[in-house]
């Protein structure tokens, strides 16, 4: 979970691409912020993922992130992303 935001204004027309990082580089979906308070919400199982930020006018933005297992249990994680205009 986490906002989307920038220092020159509410970005609008983010998109959000998440994939596996493992050998198979698995494709799970585009997800979209809430058009009003530019928060997202994605649900995922343990592995290492790459998330990549696009949005019009702005510098695209990727992470690497792991989700831990039941045995390193983390009940959620916030990655909020600050956009830098082009």
């Amino acid at each position: 979970k986490g906002i989307v935001s920038s220092k020159a204004g509410k970005p609008e027309g983010t998109t959000i691409t998440v994939t596996s990082t493992d050998p198979t580089n698995d494709y799970l979906g585009i997800f979209v912020p809430n058009a009003n308070t530019n928060r997202y919400i994605v649900v995922l199982p343990p592995g290492e993922y790459n998330m990549m930020v696009e949005t019009p006018g702005y510098g695209t933005v990727e992470r690497v992130f792991r989700i831990l297992g039941k045995g390193s249990f983390e009940a959620e994680r916030t990655e909020d992303i600050q956009l830098e205009k082009n």
